[in-house]
């Protein structure tokens, strides 16, 4: 039997109706949103938002999450009398934690209620509920979107071969999402207002996707990976 891997994208080319995706015959690598309508084996975010909407969420799976990594208690000698800890979103149990994620000002975003950008500082308390998390997934190169680092924790764990599955952006430039409106899928820096027009909409990284691409299959010439 061949040791084989699905990673899914959230493109249009991934049909919505997910009832196919419990028949895939390997592991299933998720991207972002698609954990409020199934749950892959791994569910991968390195958007700082998304990880929110998960870590606030009731989702359990397994998750890996990009960049940021745990934090010894010992760290919180350094930053817990500075104005941005002091400042900061708590999120999980202190008393039960023996690690935590700190944002270090990394989490500017734009507020998609006031229009303007805020930047807000963040702790997670990494308590027993988080342990389905694993933080610190280091993408291989630069301006790797999430489905890319997907794939990539997917090569590192050696599968015969490997179905990508739902990167429209990557293959025919479409980077509409079947997500789009929603939560987290409305936001684009390219516009004057910010504002997210799906016809129109290019990822700021999307030049580099396909070299990317081309350049983490080849660190692995032993996987046959196909573009669906």
């Amino acid at each position: 039997m061949i040791d084989k891997a699905f990673i899914l994208g959230n493109g249009p080319s991934r049909s919505t109706d997910i009832q196919w995706l419990n028949n895939l015959k390997g592991d299933t690598y998720g991207c972002n949103a698609i954990y409020r309508d199934f749950e892959p084996d791994f569910l991968v975010a390195s958007d700082w938002e998304m990880m929110l909407e998960i870590i606030n969420s009731t989702y359990s799976g397994n998750c890996h999450f990009t960049f940021y990594a745990e934090c010894p208690m010992e760290v919180l000698e350094g930053i817990r009398h500075t104005p941005e800890y002091r400042s900061a979103i708590h999120i999980g149990k202190r008393d039960e934690a023996t690690t935590f994620i700190y944002s270090g000002g990394t989490s500017m975003r734009f507020n998609e209620s006031t229009r303007l950008w805020k930047e807000d500082w963040y702790v997670v308390w990494l308590d027993e509920s988080f342990r389905h998390i694993t933080w610190g997934l280091t993408p291989k190169f630069e301006h790797m979107s999430t489905g890319l680092c997907a794939l990539q924790l997917s090569l590192e764990s050696g599968y015969d071969e490997i179905d990508v599955i739902g990167f429209s952006g990557l293959k025919d430039r479409n980077y509409k999402n079947v997500y789009e409106g929603t939560k987290n899928y409305t936001f684009d820096p390219a516009t004057p207002d910010k504002d997210r027009v799906p016809e129109t909409y290019v990822p700021l990284d999307a030049g580099h996707w396909d070299g990317v691409y081309r350049n983490l299959v080849k660190q692995y010439p032993k996987t046959k990976v196909n573009l669906i």
